[in-house]
Order: structure tokens, then sequence, then C-alpha cells
């Protein structure tokens, strides 16, 4: 019986540190260079750079994407939706921006991984959101 419940505790220790590597990877790794997308000065596109942006940034298994237990923030509607994620014409009252500009902490207390987003796209994110956050 102590043999059995030492092997049903191991397996249980691995599947957690699989599943803790997992997440901690999805959360470090940002898939494609994202360094090239580029926002313009004006009339930012959500289907162009916003999206991809999020996407390659937030939204991925494990983060904010799609089946993951956080939010889907590459996704327009949920963005507008739900708790100020961004508010429309208000870029200092979104909590994007506020996450991205680094005046507020990430929520959960994971650190967000800054290494390849650019001036460029944190400005990018900025403009968009006053310029009215279209779905264009």
């Amino acid at each position: 019986m102590k043999q059995k419940l030492y092997k049903s505790s191991k397996f249980i220790l691995l599947i957690g540190l699989i599943s803790l590597t997992l997440v901690i990877t999805a959360c470090n790794s940002t898939g494609p260079d994202i360094s090239a997308i580029v926002f313009p000065d004006k009339n930012v596109s959500f289907m162009n750079q916003v999206e991809p942006f999020m996407k390659y940034n937030c939204a991925y298994l494990g983060c904010h994407g799609v089946n993951s237990p956080g939010e889907e923030l590459s996704d327009y509607t949920y963005l507008l939706s739900a708790n100020s994620y961004i508010t429309p014409g208000n870029p200092d009252a979104s909590l994007v921006i506020q996450i991205l500009e680094k005046r507020l902490p990430h929520p959960a207390n994971y650190p967000i991984y800054f290494a390849n987003i650019t001036a460029n796209q944190i400005k990018g994110m900025r403009t968009w959101v006053a310029e009215g956050a279209l779905n264009n």
C-alpha cells in the first residue's frame, strides 16, 4: 500500500511539474517575431496591428488565449466589454495601456513579457485607443 501511494505521489508531482513548465514556457515565449508588427502614427488598425500584437504578446495558451484560464485579449468584443481593458478614447483609463506603459503591474502578479515589445507598439496601442479603439 505504501509503495502504491508513493508511485501515485510521484505521478502527481510529475504532472504538476509538466503543467508548470508548459505555463511558464507559454507565458515567456511570444511565437513569431513581433517586432515586425509596426504601428503607423495614425489610423491604427485593429485587424492589421492591434490584433496580431495582442495575439503574440498576450493571447496564447496558458495566458490570455482561447481555452486559457485567463481572458482572450485578442478578441475585440472581449477587450471592449470587460473590466475596462480598453476604454475607447481614453488610453489613461485603459488597463491594457496602463500595464504596457508599466504604470500598473499585471493583475495576476505574473510578469508580463516585455522583451520583444517595442516603443512603437506601446505608442501604437495608445494611439489606437485614443482614436476610439475602432474595429477596423
